[in-house]
């Protein structure tokens, strides 16, 4: 089946003049079908229950996971029994033969803009019963949209790689804290390879204001807005709005409307992705819905919208495939499909938050232009030129170098030369400095005045190194370490006067012994950073993680598993990613690593566990163990010592709640406890 190529149905809803709702297939391959009636099988006390079960910020248990996925699949049946009845399911029968028998996809539009109050219901968990068992949103096949349909036709634009991305990240300092630096890491580090292969550009805009937003657009050429931060709903005027801020950091909410005649005056612009990162859904109303419907009716293509709260695992895995997919010219409601299918092989049912709502008819927004090998070739070389900038900018030196020679290892006459030049000169001043200054640090003031003597001579005010000179001359007194032109003027000025040698040449002698001690070294560790750096071989080596505990091929019950990361060069790790059959559940950046796993509520079996560990010159290391996962049948113990800290995979301790039936057949959340396993990550010895 081409993935790219869809026949579309278009089912309608509306109530009629009696208030009830009624739907009908207004297009499809098969024709369109009588308006049947129908009620909602569910009251407003089971459909908010159900939308707080499934938008909560817990997703972190694959026995929470496995409740979720039976209530989802309950509501989705419900609904699809509903809806989906006499002649609409017969045309949707038929429909989908048609395609199948055409080699493409059944693309499912819903028109709900009769029945605003219909948009908020989750229709992502449409599930088609036994004996098909079948999410329709999970599958390229059948992909869902909000579709609106408007007279103005959109057609794709064309592009050339990179796909430009701006990401707009507000974080008001008189609402609910946002942590903007892990969220540009994630989004940063899911987009990585698209960025190394040239496929997509990130552009960040912090502390964003209305004003600042407006300058960015009419400053750049943009295709994808990528918001991350709050969301606001007015139901008085039936409008949701982006939290932003003002010029004194406080929160500015920005409306759908607003926001939409900014973007329609920014032609390129043609997708708008909103992630709320904090804070999860807490009524049935959706805060982006009315900001997509608003983007929508100004002329953007195509809205994603997340309707619950996103994890940090579920939104790298969005990320990651969603914009690859349109990198490789899929359909928006294709790559949307690609990317649950991904977000699918975690735990829970978050592949049903991202909502698309479109009105692009074949959901192309954009015609990506296929690249011949030159320009790729080039592209690849702007970003790789781009990373070694920015190491510059950071002064990780090492890292840098190793960026400009694999420029000029494919382009020899690159004019990124000087700059490697350069890098090479900071990472040997950056040398001369730390060891100086680890020698002022442990008291050894000879050793250290040797080395920042050096440094002074090769580059005059460099960070803090003549106060530091200052106070070991006043520490050392007079006896400063002398320049070879210094020594040797002085040299001949020396005469004996007796057969005892005078205090002049004895300190002269002191002299060009401190002196040819230090240039020694000092010869010594240039000549060593210069081999480093001739031979592609960066100074500080990849990490080499070692997972001590569980042993390898072990079988697991209810245990502590601890990863303790050992590095033989003595590097320092700055993040490590945590993989259980290579799928990401964890990326814990900075000391402790530590980290929460149930095992109690893993799946039975082989479990492939592996870490990977990144130093700050972007090196990384990895190690892997298989365990096998084995529950006994005894009831889960709780773990007094787990805190349900920042990188727990496994249920928090305390109350947490399970369902109980109301009486209206619905359900509610008593508390239950739950048991983990730990690992633990440990870094190096700082060098």
């Amino acid at each position: 089946m081409d993935v790219t190529r869809y026949l579309d149905f278009d089912l309608r809803f509306h109530r009629d003049d009696q208030g009830e709702y009624r739907a009908q297939v207004i297009a499809s391959p098969a024709g369109t079908s009588e308006s049947i009636s129908f009620r909602l099988p569910f009251n407003e006390d089971k459909l908010e229950n159900f939308l707080l079960k499934i938008g909560r910020p817990r997703r972190a248990t694959r026995g929470a996971a496995a409740t979720e996925t039976t209530a989802a699949k309950d509501f989705g049946a419900g609904l699809f029994a509903t809806v989906f009845s006499g002649d609409v399911n017969a045309c949707l029968r038929t429909s989908l033969e048609r395609a199948n028998w055409e080699k493409a996809g059944l693309r499912i539009r819903l028109h709900l803009t009769d029945v605003p109050e219909l948009a908020d219901l989750p229709w992502e968990y449409l599930y088609r019963p036994p004996p098909l068992n079948r999410f329709l949103a999970l599958s390229t096949k059948t992909p869902l949209v909000r579709f609106l349909d408007l007279p103005e036709r959109i057609e794709p634009l064309n592009v050339s790689p990179p796909l430009r991305i701006l990401v707009l990240i507000a974080s008001p300092k008189d609402i609910a804290s946002l942590d903007s630096e892990r969220e540009w890491a994630y989004l940063h580090s899911a987009l990585s390879d698209l960025e190394a292969r040239g496929l997509v550009e990130l552009t960040r805009l912090d502390g964003a204001t209305p004003q600042r937003l407006q300058r960015q657009l009419r400053q750049g050429q943009y295709n994808i807005l990528h918001f991350i931060g709050h969301g606001s709903f007015n139901p008085d005027a039936q409008d949701g709005a982006l939290i932003l801020q003002d010029d004194a950091g406080h929160a500015q909410p920005l409306t759908g409307e607003h926001l939409g005649r900014l973007l329609h005056d920014h032609p390129p612009m043609r997708l708008a992705v909103l992630n709320a990162c904090e804070g999860a859904r807490n009524s049935r109303i959706d805060p982006f819905g009315g900001v997509a419907q608003a983007l929508l009716q100004q002329s953007v293509p195509a809205v994603i919208a997340m309707q619950f709260e996103i994890t940090d695992q579920a939104a790298l895995s969005f990320a990651q495939e969603f914009y690859g997919a349109l990198a490789d010219n899929y359909p928006v409601d294709a790559a949307l499909a690609e990317a649950r299918k991904t977000m699918a092989r975690g735990a829970g049912v978050e592949w049903g938050t991202p909502v698309l709502y479109m009105r692009a008819p074949d959901g192309r927004v954009f015609d990506v232009r296929a690249l011949t090998g030159e320009e790729r070739r080039q592209i690849q070389l702007t970003a790789t030129i781009a990373a070694a900038n920015t190491h510059m900018e950071r002064e990780e030196w090492s890292a840098a170098i190793e960026k400009f020679q694999t420029v000029l290892q494919a382009d020899a006459n690159h004019p990124c030369a000087a700059q490697l030049k350069r890098a090479r000169e900071q990472l040997m001043l950056s040398t001369l400095y730390r060891t100086g200054r680890a020698h002022f640090e442990a008291g050894e003031y000879t050793e250290a005045l040797n080395y920042l003597n050096r440094l002074k001579q090769k580059a005059d005010n460099y960070k803090d190194v003549d106060e530091l000179l200052d106070g070991l001359k006043a520490i050392c007194g007079d006896e400063t370490p002398l320049s070879a032109e210094s020594a040797a003027k002085e040299a001949p000025q020396v005469r004996v006067e007796s057969s005892r040698p005078s205090r002049l040449a004895t300190l002269l002698r002191k002299r060009k012994l401190i002196w040819l001690s230090g240039a020694v070294a000092f010869l010594i560790m240039l000549g060593l950073a210069l081999w480093q750096t001739v031979r592609n071989h960066p100074p500080n080596p990849q990490p080499e993680p070692r997972i001590t505990a569980p042993a390898n091929g072990e079988t697991v019950t209810d245990s502590i598993v601890t990863l303790k990361i050992s590095d033989n060069s003595q590097n320092v790790i700055r993040r490590v990613e945590i993989y259980d059959n290579d799928l990401l559940i964890a990326n814990i950046s900075g000391p402790p690593f530590e980290l929460t796993w149930g095992t109690s509520d893993a799946a039975e079996g082989k479990h492939t566990l592996e870490a990977r560990a990144y130093d700050s010159g972007g090196n990384v290391g990895s190690t892997k163990i298989t365990v096998n996962v084995k529950h006994e049948g005894k009831p889960p113990k709780a773990d007094p010592k787990q805190n349900g800290g920042r990188n727990s995979v496994g249920p928090k301790p305390g109350p947490q709640k399970s369902p109980q039936k109301t009486d209206d057949g619905g359900e509610r959340v008593e508390p239950k406890n739950a048991n983990d396993a730990k690992l633990k990550l440990h870094p190096s010895p700082t060098p």
